[in-house]
């Protein structure tokens, strides 16, 4: 169960932001005073968690614990799904509606007696927010939760809150923010990054941890990456961006393994205990790696630069370098190994000099781009440009026909400014930032995998996630596959996985038995429609529908506006074989004699809608891993 605090000012902004939310925590005790808790329960587009924190727990609220309880029951009143209650509110509160849910809450650090004793069977949460800013408020964290009453789950926030994607499971809820300026508590992640970047719920406690070290982590694709090759490699391992916590203190916590980037790439270098070749030619450390005996450091930017770099043409064999620090060491080290003649310039020209006559270089001298007839590489090794804005040292170059790679990347969807300008002009080859930092992934994940993945593996993984893609959505009849073979492309391609079944079931506590036995039909396909709409907004997961799903008109809109939807085609007559060799308890269309006849008329009524809605369709006769091997194709042609 998710909850995504909005950042609103009036109701209406409900409608836009709820994303993926399974609910929306409204915080009372931050929103406007002039509108009231029914005119926000009426606007929000998902069931409601109401909260209203004492100033005494963190928030705004001043009011005594009976003037919260009326405020609370107000809400439950108006049609709240849930209550967040804190200790010395929770006997105020009297009789409730039928159906509202309890959650019991307590902030801060915590004092002997950590947890409050819940004595009302009504409370079937107990959320635990922990400040967690340094090492120690880390493990003091994971040791309470070790100890904890099953009902418990833990929140934290502060510096290491990313780290809340551990403690997210079955039991819990998963706090996340609706949007950048989210008001709620500090550090708190994005709802959809902590779904798809940070495997929310998908990990245990017990994950390998590793982490981002410097800085800007939070826009940064590596977690995506990351997270992507352990979910493919099987392995319960967790990887999150550390923002603002120093070098210095990373090392105390308990990870594996960090990435590092700027400023703070040649101060790892002396954190670690022993380095790789290509750290100790540049004394530069982008990659920590724990060792029974401490850390070692690597540096992968270089491989990846040799590597986009490529051999020199004899007619054009000069390599410009721009930059003086981390990463055009790295750079000026990698085209240097791999043949071409270097010359260093950059803003701080004695810094450019100090680097060129460490590495015997040449120094270029000024700080601006200046072509030279045997040119044939630029690398761009500083962060300008990684908004968009033009490069200063190369606004008069002439790119024309230069292999030109950019470091710094830009977020999501955008590109940077030497990029586009390399582009306009016509250079031969351009490798962005994005590229490179994606490429020294693949060398880094295989330093922090137990178990690497195969090479083409590897890459096809790494470069899904370093980029956007849509979610793929799997149609077709009961009994095509579409589980089956949803959750093995998910694994190939480390992407997560929802059934929208399981996950209808999870989020409502009713299995689809229960809905039709209970609600009926048009009350299932609702809900279904719901799900189907949160969960299309999240990005390049693997979904599998419901054979019936298309059977609600709203859900085919969804499905025909989504450009990625594969029918998985089977016949009437395998379709019933593969249902009734399934022990899944799974309910009959009305009137069906056996799984042959339910097959042959919910395939009558439903091909015409199958066939419209899907983009792709695919012959579910075939063994799974050829079916694995169409679907993997699909999705990697789609986000090259």
């Amino acid at each position: 169960m998710t909850a995504a605090p909005p950042a609103v000012l009036v109701p209406d902004d409900l409608r836009v932001i709820a994303g993926p939310a399974d609910l929306i925590e409204l915080r009372l005790d931050l929103l406007p005073d002039d509108v009231t808790v029914t005119q926000w329960i009426d606007a929000s587009p998902r069931p409601v968690l109401v909260t209203l924190r004492s100033k005494a727990q963190g928030g705004q609220f001043r009011g005594s614990p009976s003037e919260a309880a009326a405020r609370l029951r107000e809400a439950a009143a108006a049609g709240a799904a849930w209550l967040d209650v804190e200790a010395d509110v929770a006997p105020q509160l009297g009789d409730l509606p039928e159906g509202v849910g309890l959650l019991a809450s307590v902030h801060g650090v915590p004092e002997a007696g950590a947890t409050w004793a819940v004595g009302d069977a009504r409370f079937l949460r107990i959320k635990i927010a922990r400040p967690c800013d340094d090492p120690g408020a880390f493990e003091d964290l994971c040791s309470e939760a070790r100890a904890a009453d099953p009902r418990c789950f833990f929140v934290p926030y502060g510096r290491l809150a990313a780290t809340r994607a551990l403690f997210a499971h079955e039991r819990a809820f998963l706090f996340g923010a609706a949007a950048d300026n989210a008001r709620g508590a500090p550090g708190q992640p994005l709802l959809r990054t902590l779904l798809d970047d940070l495997r929310g719920g998908e990990v245990t406690r017990q994950a390998a941890l590793f982490g981002l070290v410097g800085q800007p982590p939070t826009r940064s694709p590596s977690p995506a990456i990351h997270n992507a090759c352990f979910r493919a490699a099987g392995r319960d391992a967790l990887y999150v961006p550390l923002a603002d916590i120093p070098l210095s203190e990373a090392v105390g916590l308990p990870l594996q393994g960090m990435s590092v980037t700027m400023p703070d790439k040649q101060a790892a270098y002396h954190f670690a205990d022993e380095h790789d070749e290509a750290a100790q030619a540049t004394a530069v450390v982008n990659t920590l790696v724990r060792t029974p005996t401490g850390w070692a450091g690597h540096n992968t930017d270089v491989e990846a630069l040799q590597a986009a770099a490529g051999t020199p043409p004899p007619e054009t064999p000069d390599a410009f370098v721009y930059g003086a620090g981390g990463y055009a060491r790295a750079a000026v080290h990698a085209a240097t190994r791999a043949g071409w003649r270097v010359r260093v310039a950059a803003r701080h020209e004695r810094s450019a000099l100090t680097l060129a006559e460490a590495f015997g270089v040449s120094f270029a001298g000024s700080s601006l781009y200046e072509r030279r007839p045997g040119d044939g590489l630029v690398i761009h090794a500083t962060p300008a440009g990684a908004d968009g804005q033009p490069v200063p040292a190369f606004a008069a170059a002439d790119l024309r026909g230069l292999r030109v790679l950019d470091a710094p990347y830009a977020s999501r969807g955008l590109t940077t400014g030497l990029v586009d300008q390399a582009r306009a002009q016509g250079a031969a080859i351009v490798i962005d930032g994005r590229a490179l930092l994606a490429a020294q992934a693949q060398a880094q994940a295989r330093l922090f995998a137990s178990s690497p993945l195969p090479p083409d593996r590897l890459r096809r993984v790494v470069a899904l996630a370093a980029r956007d893609a849509p979610s793929w959505v799997l149609v077709g009849a009961r009994g095509a596959g579409k589980t089956t073979v949803g959750r093995a492309v998910a694994a190939a391609l480390g992407r997560p996985f929802v059934d929208l079944d399981a996950a209808l079931e999870r989020a409502t506590g009713r299995a689809p038995a229960a809905w039709i036995e209970g609600p009926g039909w048009d009350a299932f396909r609702a809900a279904e429609h719901a799900l189907l709409e949160r969960t299309l907004q999240r990005r390049g997961i693997v979904i599998a529908t419901g054979g019936g799903v298309v059977e609600h008109e709203a859900s085919r809109a969804l499905l025909t506006a989504h450009p990625a939807v594969v029918r998985l085609e089977v016949s009437p007559a395998v379709a019933a074989a593969r249902v009734d060799g399934d022990a899944t308890l799974r309910p009959r269309l009305p009137g069906a004699l056996d799984a042959l006849d339910e097959a042959e008329r919910s395939q009558a009524a439903r091909d015409g809608w199958w066939r419209a809605v899907a983009n792709h369709s695919l012959d579910a006769r075939e063994s799974v891993d050829a079916l694995v091997a169409q679907l993997v194709s699909l999705v990697t042609s789609a986000a090259s």
